[in-house]
This record gives structure tokens, C-alpha cells and sequence, in this order.
């Protein structure tokens, strides 16, 4: 029987070091590599080349922030913002904590930041009218040919359209001082030391005198829901806006029970009237609500005003300078710390929010597309304040964007009224005994931003790099 070698010998050469070594020494065949101590044959081909590589060090990249650019792919923390639409008010800047900070920063002067993705240069503004007696009452009209401004000059009423052409309208009587002046479209009304007045602001105003109100060195007057009101003193009226003669006072609709309260403002919502007024001498501040009784007509046809009721008193020292309600829904409150914007109800009541300037104390009210205009006092000169109350900065929140918007250079007295030519959107407000008007050709001639501070939530030292712009410079 033939004997050949079988599982029970051993290997005629070494396929790896002894035990106990831990390199690999040749002993037979030239392998190729060995790892460790065990070598290989590495069998490659043109179809399987060997190829030594790097192991790879770092775990792949993608940059999928909200701004581009803005990641740390290649060591720098970016910081970038495409819009500033919601508005001025940060101090901070880090997006990461609220959405909406994005899109907010610190303070702008001659920018329209309003256009999603843009900011340009507002427009200029010049000296429209000067008057000698201030301060001056500001009203917008059309006199069925052209958009006017109807503006006090102590005892004069001027009508000026918005080529700048003047016309005087003659108090009728013995003139004296006018306080307040409202218009129902086609009427102008106002209030003097003694009288009411109405006239056309149409091309020939006609001024006639329709009340005795009595000697007053302060009244408001509107006209609202189909109704003139009078506050003089500390008591309301309802007037007829028809009358034709200096006739008496009516009976008083409410006579406040504080003897000092100034009523500031009229306004109408859906449901109700609301007037504001504070007390000179005190801290008092407060917004009334006056509902109607449909069920009850007056002596004018119109349903009867119910007693006032207060919907809002003010935080102790903020006095309301002006209140006034827009589509219904938006209630805006100038006061003498800042301004709030509120929401009206099904009832008519306001909840108001936070205030959201408080620079300088705000005045007079006017509205505008989606915007509200607020005269005050910008960066120590006339100007106005522009709000829109399109959109909350914060969801569900009282917080609306505002910013910055006309000045009017070289003042140094706070604005105190804002209204617009007729039916265009070109704002013209007042410091004292001067009007000043938007610019329909010009604009500034320089602007700035400034955006919240940049940290990076953390409290390192930073160093900057780079800040990239993108400018239209047509």
C-alpha cells in the first residue's frame, strides 16, 4: 500500500512567523504585504489596479442653513441677513433664538425697509409752509380737482394744494385761534376760542359759524360715524353737523367727573365711538367706549349714544396723546412715553400691547395702506414713525414691525401732526407753526442701518473677516 503525506503532517513551508513574533519575516514565497504578522498576495490586475489613498479624516459636508452662506464648512461662523421688513427695536442679533430676528435690526434713518429683500432710500422732505402761530392743526382734503392740506396758522386756515399754492379762508365772525379741525370729506369743521365753524373745501370755501361754544383755550373735534363730537373742557357733545346757525351748545352728552380732564382724541370703530383723555395734573390716562342704541333714535335720526364707559386705563404716567382705530380692527395709541398697537373685538373692547418706541413721546395719527404714520421725534428732529400693521413680528404676539421713516432736517422740536394730501400718499406733517411735506421727486441723500449686535451667543473675543453687500446702483 502506497503512503502519501495526509492531514497528520505538517506544512512543508511556514505560511506565517513563528508563534511569539509579531513582524512578519520572509520564510518562503515573496508576499506582497503582510498586516501585522500574516502576509498576503494582493493578486491585482489592470481591472483591480493597487492604489494607496489616505484614509479619509473628516465625515462629509452640506451646508443647509436657512441665509447662504451662512455655515462653517471652511472655519468661519457667518452672520447674514436678506430682509429687514419686520422692522427696528433689537439689540441683538441671533437668529438662532427667534425666527424673527432675521429679518429685524436696530435702527435705520432715511430707509424704506418695507419691501421684502430691499432697502432703499426714502424720500426727502422740504419746508412746505411756514406760519407765524403754532401749534398748527393738520387735516388732508380733496376739493374735487386736487388733493390739499388744510393747515392752521393761528387765526388763518390756509388751503394749500400740493403744487404749494395757498388759499386763505376767512374766518366768518370775529376770528380768533383755531384749536381743532376736522373734515366729513366734503366739509371742513373746526374750533375756535369761541365758535364752531363749517365751510366747503371745495373751490370756493364759504366759512360760517354753526355753534357758540363759549370762551375755550383747548377742544378736539371730529367727525365720526355720520356724527360730530366736540370735547371742550371736560364735557362731550354731539353736535348737528347741518346746523346753519351760531346756535347754543346742546345738552352735554358726558361731562367727566374730574374737572381738569382734557380730552384728547376721537375715533369710531364697527361697534363704538372711542374718546381718550388724561388728566394734566395727575396720572390718570383712559379710553372710552361709547356704544349705540339702534332701538333709540336721537333728535338727529342717527341711533342714540349710550353713556361712555372706560375700556382702557393706561399704566400709571403714560398719558394717550392721540388714539385713533383703522379697518376696523387696528387701534393705535400715541402717548406721551411711546406707542401701542391694540386689537378691537366683537364689542368694541382693545387689548393693547407692549410699548414698541419709547425715544420720544408720539403725538398725532395718521394711516395709510397697511401702515400707520406717527408724528414724533426722530434721532432729535421732526419726523415720523411709520408701523405696519400688516403682520406681527412674533405670532399671536401684540408686537408690530416699525421703523423709522420722513424727517425733517435741521428741527429740533417734536412732530405733533401727520396727515396726507386728499387721497395720495404723499405725507405732510407739522413741528410748531411749520408744515413739512414729502418730497415727490427727491430722495435723501444719504441713509444708514444698523443691525443688532452679533455674538454668536458666546462671549469670546470676534474677529471679522469680511461683510458683503449687494447694491442696485442704478
Amino acid at each position: 500500500m502506497a503512503y502519501g503525506d495526509d492531514i497528520t503532517e505538517g506544512l512543508p513551508y511556514v505560511l506565517s512567523n513563528p508563534s511569539g513574533i509579531t513582524t512578519y519575516t520572509p520564510t518562503g514565497p515573496a508576499y506582497e504585504i503582510a498586516i501585522g504578522a500574516l502576509p498576503f498576495f494582493l493578486a491585482n490586475s489592470d481591472e483591480m489596479p493597487y492604489r494607496r489613498v489616505t484614509a479619509q479624516y473628516r465625515k462629509q459636508q452640506i451646508d443647509q442653513t436657512r441665509e447662504a452662506g451662512e455655515q462653517t464648512l471652511t472655519g468661519w461662523w457667518v452672520r447674514s441677513q436678506s430682509s429687514f421688513h419686520l422692522g427696528a427695536g433689537i439689540k441683538y442679533f441671533e437668529p438662532q433664538q427667534e425666527e424673527s430676528l432675521r429679518f429685524q435690526y436696530t435702527e435705520s434713518k432715511g430707509l424704506d425697509v418695507w419691501t421684502r429683500g430691499q432697502a432703499t432710500l426714502l424720500n426727502d422732505t422740504a419746508s412746505f409752509y411756514a406760519g407765524t402761530v403754532g401749534p398748527a392743526q393738520l387735516i388732508g382734503v380733496n376739493d374735487g380737482t386736487d388733493d390739499c392740506i388744510l393747515v392752521t396758522d393761528g387765526t388763518a386756515l390756509k388751503k394749500i394744494t400740493t403744487g404749494g399754492s395757498p388759499t386763505t379762508i376767512t374766518q366768518a365772525g370775529t376770528a380768533s385761534t383755531i384749536y381743532s379741525i376736522t373734515t366729513d370729506g366734503s366739509n371742513y369743521y373746526f374750533i375756535n376760542g369761541t365758535k364752531v365753524h363749517k365751510g366747503s373745501v371745495g373751490a370756493t370755501p364759504a366759512d360760517a359759524e354753526i355753534y357758540a361754544a363759549a370762551s375755550t383755550t383747548r377742544a378736539t373735534i371730529r367727525f365720526v360715524k355720520q356724527r360730530l363730537i366736540l370735547a371742550k373742557g371736560n364735557v362731550l357733545y354731539e353736535l348737528n353737523a347741518n346746523a346753519t346757525a351760531s346756535a347754543a351748545l346742546p345738552t352735554a352728552l358726558y361731562t367727566h367727573p374730574n374737572t381738569n380732564w382734557v380730552w384728547s382724541s376721537i375715533a369710531e370703530g364697527p361697534q363704538a365711538i372711542y374718546v381718550s383723555g388724561y388728566d394734566p395734573n395727575g396720572t390718570s390716562s383712559s379710553v372710552f367706549k361709547i356704544t349705540l342704541d339702534a332701538a333709540v333714535p336721537n333728535s338727529l335720526g342717527f341711533p342714540t349714544l349710550n353713556t361712555p364707559t372706560v375700556i382702557i386705563d393706561m399704566p400709571q404716567g403714560e398719558r394717550i396723546n392721540d388714539f385713533d382705530v383703522y379697518l376696523g380692527v387696528y387701534a393705535v395709541l400715541a402717548t406721551n412715553l411711546g406707542f401701542r398697537v391694540g386689537i378691537s373685538d366683537a364689542n368694541g373692547d382693545i387689548q393693547y400691547g407692549p410699548l414698541l418706541f419709547s425715544d420720544a413721546p408720539c403725538n398725532s395719527i395718521a394711516f395709510r395702506d397697511r401702515f400707520a404714520y406717527i408724528a414724533t421725534l426722530i434721532d432729535g428732529t421732526a419726523g415720523l414713525l411709520r408701523v405696519d400693521l400688516s403682520v406681527t413680528v412674533i405670532a399671536g404676539s401684540l408686537f408690530f414691525p416699525w421703523a423709522w421713516d420722513l424727517v425733517a432736517s435741521g428741527t429740533t422740536t417734536t412732530a405733533s401732526q401727520v396727515a396726507f394730501f386728499g387721497n395720495s400718499d404723499r405725507a405732510a406733517f407739522t413741528n410748531g407753526n411749520n408744515t413739512w411735506a414729502e418730497s415727490t421727486t427727491s430722495l435723501v441723500a444719504t441713509g444708514y442701518l444698523r443691525t443688532g449686535y452679533i455674538r454668536y451667543n458666546t462671549l469670546e473675543t470676534k474677529i471679522f473677516k469680511l461683510l458683503q453687500a449687494r447694491v442696485d446702483t442704478t
